[in-house]
């Protein structure tokens, strides 16, 4: 049974890396809009299956943004906070709750594993998301780095957000920020 269970396991990730699948898995439709990528062609949303990621975690449908997802392995949001210099040199995708958003074009966010929170800002300004995304899911691909953020910039943020009196910000903040090159939103 257990010989069974791993050939079928071995045959179906092998499908999966090889494009293949049944027909119903290889919608030609999208389900999702499709949405561009910065140099302006069209990424068609994957987000009618759901893709495996490290075995137990799996990409739920949902909206995608930007250049869409194509990482196959999902990086844990705690360890990434806790170093983002191990990640520095290489794509990422994180998955995190989305805490704010710009009010004014969707052109930032604030996420959180609950634990550790980071600010999500779009490749070359290219895509933006929902003002109203507060408590979706955010499947999150692209950079990571640590970065001292100034007075300024924070009171920028503030205001965009109206969450926070932005003269009560007198200090610069380090904090780790995301450079995303494509988000997913989902319910959960």
């Amino acid at each position: 049974m257990l010989t069974t269970t791993v050939r079928s396991l071995f045959f179906v990730t092998l499908a999966a890396l090889l494009g293949c699948g049944s027909p119903s898995e290889r919608s030609e439709t999208p389900t999702s809009r499709p949405s561009s990528r910065p140099d302006g062609s069209l990424a068609e949303s994957r987000s009618g299956a759901q893709r495996e990621l490290r075995g137990s975690t799996s990409i739920p449908t949902g909206d995608d943004f930007g250049a869409g997802l194509t990482r196959d392995a999902l990086d844990d949001f705690a360890l990434v906070m806790v170093a983002p210099e191990a990640y520095s040199d290489r794509p990422i995708l994180v998955r995190a709750e989305v805490l704010d958003v710009c009010k004014k074009k969707g052109c930032w966010i604030k996420v959180t594993d609950g634990q550790s929170e980071a600010r999500v800002k779009f490749a070359d300004y290219a895509f933006f998301l929902p003002k109203d995304c507060e408590g979706k899911i955010a499947w999150i691909e692209g950079s990571v780095r640590r970065q001292t953020v100034s007075v300024e910039e924070q009171r920028h943020y503030a205001e965009e957000s109206g969450t926070e009196d932005p003269n009560s910000i007198d200090a610069p903040k380090a904090l780790v920020s995301f450079m995303a090159t494509g988000v997913r939103l989902t319910d959960r």
